[in-house]
């Protein structure tokens, strides 16, 4: 197999694999991947590096909610909830609360657009437990509208 022929079976195999939920707004230019849909419902996500999301339907995180992570979850665990933002705290840190009611401190990260968000909107998250010796907390990794 030919060199041009190996760069594009990776580029496909690297589009594929990365491919994820995002809202319009989220959406990069996606001239690049072959597997791109036009409406650009499904984008690549660059992660800095490192790369949390297979194919879907392999989805190993696990609906939960607030009160099962605080008892069961581990550092670094990506975790999946529905609930809504109801307060914030600080700059990127807001308080997220559950269906259960149970709530727990989000951080939406600086360098992604979370305008899409509104306050008590109903919504489905992804995120990284962030687990220290005295605190706990989650950093959001994406959120849907449910």
């Amino acid at each position: 197999m030919g060199n041009l022929s190996k760069l594009a079976t990776v580029l496909i195999a690297t589009c594929v694999a990365t491919v994820a939920y995002a809202t319009p707004q989220d959406c990069p230019k996606l001239q690049d991947c072959p597997k791109a849909n036009a409406d650009n419902t499904y984008c690549v996500q660059q992660n800095k590096g490192k790369h949390n999301r297979g194919p879907k339907g392999f989805n190993t995180t696990r609906l939960t909610t607030i009160s099962d992570l605080k008892k069961t979850a581990k550092d670094d665990e990506i975790v999946r909830l529905e609930g809504s933002l109801v307060e914030q705290l600080k700059h990127d840190k807001y308080l997220f609360k559950d269906t259960n009611g149970d709530t727990i401190k989000l951080e939406l990260d600086d360098d992604r657009d979370w305008s899409f968000i509104e306050k008590d909107m109903p919504l489905e998250i992804v995120a990284k437990v962030d687990k220290e010796l005295m605190s706990f907390e989650l950093e959001l990794i994406n959120a849907r509208p449910k």
